[in-house]
């Protein structure tokens, strides 16, 4: 699995602002991440858990928020760590 910076970079890389809305949630889904759409704010939320880890103290995941404008094209990508252990 590959980590948080390289992730990033590779969503950043692969979509560019325009890129589809149908092109994001294949490549979401094509790689077993988690995510679901909400029509209402044109927003992809996707997360995946155990990212990182630091021994048995805390998990890392990474969520991950795709804005979309009102053609359905990519707007913004968003990411946010989220801590979770003991």
């Amino acid at each position: 699995m590959k980590n948080a910076t390289e992730l990033k970079a590779e969503l950043i890389e692969k979509f560019p602002v325009g890129s589809s809305r149908i092109s994001v949630c294949k490549f979401l889904t094509d790689n077993h991440i988690g995510h679901s759409y909400l029509e209402n704010e044109r927003k992809i939320y996707a997360i995946i858990p155990g990212i990182g880890r630091y021994l048995l103290i805390y998990e890392t995941s990474l969520l991950i928020r795709i804005q979309f404008n009102e053609d359905d094209g990519l707007q913004n990508i968003e990411f946010e760590l989220e801590y979770t252990g003991l």
